[in-house]
């Protein structure tokens, strides 16, 4: 470790390393530093040149901050790593330049620079360094967030999208870097805390836009089946829900973010089968149309076909120049 007098980080090099030893030694210090990581060679490294990484670390209250740059290589956290880290961390990963992807939960995130992800330290992980990376990690101790956010079900590897939210945390964290030394005990913990309830107003609205998404394609999922099943008569809320595997409740709150009923959406749509098949004329009746898309009561089709088109499906085939069997 190079300490620089008058200054409170501690900062690692490796230009004063002899050449042999400095895989060894970059190793024991991304373990103290960034968690423990099983470390290997990238094929990406040229060989022929000195490998070349610096660490810097500042502890902001309960916090810490890591500042690295480092010439391309991986990393994997397994059992091993996991077994010997002290701790629950949640990890914010912000790219400031150079090229490294990520793995974790079945995610994986290219960061360019600009990019922000967050990682679980209780998780295994992978990691790869494509081009020689500078980067700034500030760990948080889990209960922290959670007391912010409340249950954490899944911050593996997710990738914070660039809301002014997410910006703005950036910019408190590298000021906050810039001051902290400057802040009394008082100051120094209203910074934690602000920073803290950034990062949780950041996750929230990353939470709350990918529920967002999840909710917009499961609402397309469930109307695309049930057009293709509107001429069931048992087409309701409750064999739908069990379908797509979720509950009543949330098939219903899906559409009503949508301004749609569930029962709404089948009965226009087995309304709007019934009308074309009407104006294309045929040998079925009025009743076997309604029949064939799901009604059960003709009076019934007949009352809520009126309200949705203005006229009844008799007055319809009366004014449309169509061939048709005989009405009922």
């Amino acid at each position: 470790m190079v300490a620089k007098p008058g200054n409170p980080d501690e900062y690692w090099e490796l230009a004063s390393v002899p050449t042999v030893d400095r895989a060894e030694y970059f190793r024991t210090v991304v373990a103290e530093t960034h968690l423990p990581w099983d470390l290997g060679a990238s094929p990406r490294h040229d060989e022929r040149q000195e490998y070349k990484a610096r660490v810097a670390r500042q502890r902001l209250g309960r916090m810490v901050l890591l500042e690295c740059e480092a010439d391309p290589c991986l990393g994997t956290r397994g059992a091993h790593e996991l077994d010997i880290t002290e701790g629950e961390w949640v990890a914010v990963l912000m790219n400031l330049g150079g090229r490294e992807v990520v793995e974790q939960g079945g995610r994986r995130v290219d960061m360019r620079p600009g990019s922000v992800l967050m990682w679980d330290s209780h998780r295994p992980a992978y990691f790869e360094v494509i081009q020689p990376l500078r980067k700034r990690t500030l760990l948080v101790p889990r209960p922290l967030i959670t007391e912010l956010c409340g249950s954490l079900d899944d911050v593996s590897a997710v990738a914070l999208e660039p809301f002014p939210i997410t910006n703005l945390l950036l910019s408190f964290i590298g000021d906050l870097r810039q001051r902290w030394d400057t802040l009394d005990d008082d100051g120094q913990a209203a910074g934690e805390r602000a920073a803290l309830e950034l990062l949780a107003a950041a996750l929230k609205s990353h939470v709350a836009v990918s529920r967002q998404t999840m909710h917009a394609a499961l609402f397309a999922r469930i109307r695309a089946s049930i057009d293709e099943n509107l001429a069931d008569p048992g087409l309701r809320p409750p064999v739908i829900a069990a379908e797509h595997g979720i509950s009543l409740r949330s098939l219903h709150t899906v559409f009503a973010e949508h301004g749609e009923s569930v029962s709404g959406y089948v009965r226009r749509q087995r309304l709007a089968r019934c009308r074309e098949e009407l104006l294309r004329g045929g040998p079925m009746s009025i009743t076997e149309t309604a029949f064939r898309w799901g009604f059960s009561d003709s009076a019934h089709f007949s009352r809520v076909f009126k309200a949705e088109y203005g006229l009844s499906p008799r007055e319809l085939r009366r004014i449309e120049p169509c061939t048709h069997g005989q009405e009922s």
